[in-house]
C-alpha cells in the first residue's frame, strides 16, 4: 500500500507539474497569438503605406515626365529663334550703327592720343 501510495503522490506531483508547464504555455501560445495579431496589423498599414507611396511616386513621375516635355518644346522654340537671329542678313541701321560707333571710338581715342 504504502507503493502504492507513494505511486498516487509522485503521480499527483508530476499531474501538478504538467498542469503547471500547460498553464505556462498556454500563457505563451496567447502571447504569441496576440502579438501575431499586431504584426498582421502593422503589416496591414505598411501595405497601405506603401501603396500611397507608389501611387505618389506614379504622379511625381507622369510631372516629371510633363515638365521634361514642356522643356523640350521650349528649348526647340528657343533653338529656332536663335536660328532666325544667326541667320537673319545684316541690316542697314545694323551697319550704320556699327558704323557710328566705330567713327565714334576712333574720335575717342585720336583725342586721347592729342592729349599725351
Amino acid at each position: 500500500m504504502e507503493e502504492r501510495f507513494v505511486s498516487k503522490i509522485e503521480h499527483d506531483s508530476a499531474h501538478g507539474n504538467l498542469e503547471r508547464r500547460v498553464s505556462v504555455l498556454e500563457a505563451q501560445m496567447q502571447t504569441i497569438r496576440a502579438e501575431l495579431q499586431d504584426l498582421q496589423v502593422d503589416k496591414a498599414k505598411l501595405e497601405e503605406q506603401m501603396k500611397a507611396v507608389l501611387l505618389a511616386l506614379d504622379e511625381i513621375k507622369t510631372l516629371i515626365s510633363s515638365m521634361v516635355s514642356e522643356l523640350k518644346t521650349k528649348l526647340t522654340k528657343i533653338e529656332e529663334e536663335l536660328d532666325k537671329v544667326k541667320s537673319r542678313p545684316m541690316r542697314i541701321w545694323d551697319g550704320m550703327v556699327i558704323t557710328l560707333l566705330g567713327l565714334l571710338l576712333g574720335i575717342i581715342l585720336r583725342s586721347l592720343m592729342q592729349l599725351h
